[in-house]
């Protein structure tokens, strides 16, 4: 019966009164949910979005690992951060004509060769060179090199060479110091640049009288992808001195 001139009394509401999915976007105030009305998850999760649009958890990473982008219409996911560069351990450069490092894993896009103190049995060049799963490639390099006396003239230049990226040197014991870095220019196509920096000492004692700088340019394209170094003479010669040692991203 319907009441006349008057309110109908208040009648408090329940959940059943209610139908399932009634209350919609409009109806709702904005800024109205708090955090304690969130549904309950997991701890270490965050909430995003999917490529329909749709509300997603991000599952809990690892400590330490940061959250990545993985593009739009893909959820972001935690991942660890990268290492940096890998060092190998040194290798003696004190006897022999070839120091090769190989196992060096896919991926990789530059290295380091990084030479401390080494020095020859006699007046050769150093030759770097670089190859994949079929061996060490030993032609069709685009390499130039030199050394500079002191703050003067050029001396020693020399290239093309083919058979490696060339590291000239001085004479009998002389040590060089410096860092061939190898940078990958194209992936598709195994093309390589690398460069050398460094000094050719006349001492190994830290006081030295004499001292070269040394440079070289080299590009050189593989067959497959990279996974060895070799450094060895442009000639007879034999390694006497230093360590060299590689390190790696």
């Amino acid at each position: 019966m319907p009441y006349i001139g008057s309110s109908p009394p208040a009648t408090a509401l329940t959940s059943s009164d209610i139908a399932d999915s009634i209350i919609t976007e409009v109806k709702m105030a904005d800024d109205a949910i708090s955090l304690a009305e969130l549904k309950a998850g997991t701890d270490g999760e965050l909430i995003t979005w999917d490529a329909s649009a749709n509300p997603v958890a991000v599952a809990a990473g690892t400590s330490g690992h940061y959250l990545k982008s993985q593009g739009a219409g893909s959820v972001p996911v935690f991942a660890a951060v990268s290492a940096g560069f890998t060092l190998g351990s040194p290798t003696a450069t004190t006897s022999g004509t070839a120091i090769t490092f190989t196992s060096i894993p896919a991926g990789t896009k530059v290295i380091h060769i990084n030479f401390y103190e080494v020095s020859l049995s006699g007046t050769d060049d150093f030759l770097v060179q670089i190859g994949d799963s079929g061996g060490v490639e030993t032609t069709a390099y685009y390499s130039y090199g030199g050394r500079i006396f002191d703050t003067s003239a050029v001396t020693g230049a020399g290239g093309p060479q083919t058979a490696g990226a060339l590291i000239t040197s001085s004479s009998v014991g002389y040590g060089t110091n410096g860092t061939c870095t190898l940078r990958l220019v194209d992936s598709s196509n195994y093309i390589w640049s690398m460069n050398f920096q460094g000094l050719n000492v006349s001492s190994h004692s830290g006081d030295d009288t004499t001292q070269y700088y040394v440079i070289n340019e080299t590009t050189k394209t593989l067959s497959a992808e990279l996974d060895r170094v070799n450094i060895i003479t442009d000639g007879s010669n034999t390694f006497d001195d230093g360590k060299i040692s590689i390190s790696y991203i």
